[in-house]
C-alpha cells in the first residue's frame, strides 16, 4: 500500500511539513490500527512546530490533528481541533482548509450523535465547495489543489456516513 511506502520512508521525519503531509495522506481513508499509532504520532510532531517568519502552517497542523483524532474514534477531541483550525485565519487558504475541517467535523459530530450539528457543518462546507472552491470536475484545482482533493475525499465520506450508506458504516471500528 501506498500508506505503507509513505511511512516506511517519512515516518521518522522531523520535519512537521513532511509530516503534516505523510499524516493527511495515510488519514484519507481509515488506516490500519497497526499504522494509525505511528500517523498520530506524526500528526502529533506537527505540533512541535516552530514558526518560521512569514510562515504559518500551524491552522493546517491543528487540522491534520483533528483528522488523526477523528480517525483514534476521539470525536470530542477531533471536535476541539478541528474547531481550532476554524478558528484560524491563513491568506489564500482558509477555504481549502475550512472546507476538509468541515467535513471531517460533520463526521465527529455525526458520531457523537449530534446529528443537528452534522447537518449544519456538513451544510456549510458543501456550500465553501460551491462557491469558494473549482469544481472536481474542472480541469485546473488550482493552487492547492492537493487540499481540494483531500476536502472532496472527506466530503464523500461526510455524505456517505452521514446519509447512512451501508459501505460507511460497514468501515467503523
Amino acid at each position: 500500500l501506498l500508506s505503507d511506502l509513505m511511512l516506511a520512508r517519512f515516518g521518522q521525519t522531523t520535519d512537521p511539513g513532511v509530516a503534516d503531509l505523510v499524516a493527511k495522506s495515510c488519514l484519507l481513508l481509515p488506516p490500519s490500527e497497526s499504522d494509525l499509532k505511528r500517523i498520530a504520532d506524526l500528526a502529533d510532531m506537527t505540533l512541535q512546530w516552530k514558526q518560521t517568519p512569514g510562515v504559518d502552517n500551524l491552522p493546517w497542523y491543528h487540522f491534520c490533528k483533528g483528522l488523526a483524532e477523528y480517525r483514534r474514534d476521539h470525536y470530542e477531541s477531533a471536535a476541539v481541533w478541528l474547531q481550532k483550525t476554524l478558528s484560524e485565519s491563513l491568506r489564500g487558504s482558509d477555504d481549502k482548509r475550512f472546507f476538509a475541517a468541515y467535513m471531517v467535523l460533520a463526521m465527529a459530530h455525526y458520531r457523537m450523535g449530534h446529528l443537528d450539528q452534522a447537518h449544519a457543518d456538513y451544510a456549510k462546507g458543501e456550500e465553501l465547495a460551491g462557491t469558494k472552491l473549482p469544481h472536481l470536475g474542472s480541469n485546473d484545482l488550482g493552487y492547492g489543489w492537493v487540499n481540494v482533493l483531500h476536502g472532496y475525499i472527506f466530503m464523500r465520506e461526510a455524505k456517505a456516513l452521514i446519509e447512512g450508506v451501508p459501505e460507511a458504516k460497514s468501515k467503523t471500528k
